[in-house]
């Protein structure tokens, strides 16, 4: 079985922000055609509205390598070892 992995996300998205009264829902939809007009589009122009729906510039994501570094430093603090003299 294959599973296959694609940017080509849903526009609509589902969020929500942890504030000091609570937890804040957004909906948000994000730029897209109807289903044939997307399959019609050429390469670049699939690609150009694509990046403009995977962005989220008021979302304060990191990337994967990021969380990843980010783990490692918590788990090292996390079990500290003696030092050696």
């Amino acid at each position: 079985m294959a599973i296959g992995f694609t940017l080509a996300m849903c526009p609509w998205v589902h969020y929500a922000q942890y504030e000091k009264a609570g937890w804040v829902e957004h909906f948000i939809e994000k730029p897209h055609k109807t289903p044939e007009e997307e399959e019609a589009l050429s390469p670049a122009d699939s690609d150009a509205l694509l990046a403009r729906r995977n962005s989220f510039p008021e979302l304060p994501l990191v990337n994967y390598t990021t969380q990843y570094g980010f783990g490692c430093f918590e788990g090292l603090k996390a079990y500290p070892r003696p030092t050696v003299q």
